[in-house]
C-alpha cells in the first residue's frame, strides 16, 4: 500500500502562509542564492529565458530541508507521539521536531544504518530508536 494521490489543490496560498506560520520559530530562514552561468545554461536547453533561484537548505537544521515537512506535519497533528521509518535526514528532522514542540519520536532504523545517524537521532535529538532487520517487511512491522 502506498502513499495516498497528491491533491494539488491542497497547496493554496492560504494553506502555505499557515504553514509557515507553524514553521517559523522552530526554523532558520536561509539563504537564496542565483548563478548567472546556471541560468545561461538552463535558458540554452529550455530555449526560453530562465532565472534560477537555489536555496541553501544545507544551512537548515539537520542539515537538510525535511525539518520544514516535519514540523509542519507534528504541528497538525494532535498526537502525543510520531512514528516513522528512515534511516536518514528524515528520521532526524522528526526526532528534533518531535523534541522542539514536546512529543515523543520513536524511529524504526534498520540495523545497518550508519552510527552517526542513529546517534543524532537517538542522543542528539531524543528520539526512541528501534533497530530492525534492513528490510521493508522488517520496518514495517516495528512501525
Amino acid at each position: 500500500m502506498g502513499p495516498p494521490p497528491f491533491d494539488a489543490s491542497l497547496v493554496t496560498p492560504k494553506a502555505v502562509v499557515e504553514a509557515y506560520a507553524r514553521l517559523r520559530p522552530y526554523v532558520h530562514r536561509t539563504r537564496v542564492f542565483t548563478c548567472d552561468q546556471l541560468d545561461i545554461r538552463a535558458s540554452t536547453v529550455s530555449g526560453h529565458s530562465r532565472k534560477l533561484f537555489l536555496k541553501a537548505e544545507h544551512e537548515q537544521k539537520i542539515g537538510a530541508f525535511k525539518i520544514r515537512g516535519a514540523i509542519n506535519a507534528i504541528c497538525l497533528s494532535s498526537a502525543d507521539y510520531v512514528v516513522t521509518q528512515s534511516s536518514g535526514n528524515h528520521a532526524q528532522a522528526i526526532a528534533l521536531g518531535c523534541k522542539l514542540l514536546g512529543k515523543k519520536a520513536i524511529v524504526v532504523m534498520p540495523e545497518d544504518s550508519p552510527s552517526v545517524k542513529v546517534s543524532a537521532v537517538r542522543d542528539t535529538y531524543g528520539a526512541e530508536v528501534r533497530l530492525c532487520k534492513p528490510t521493508q517487511e522488517a520496518r514495517e512491522a516495528m512501525s
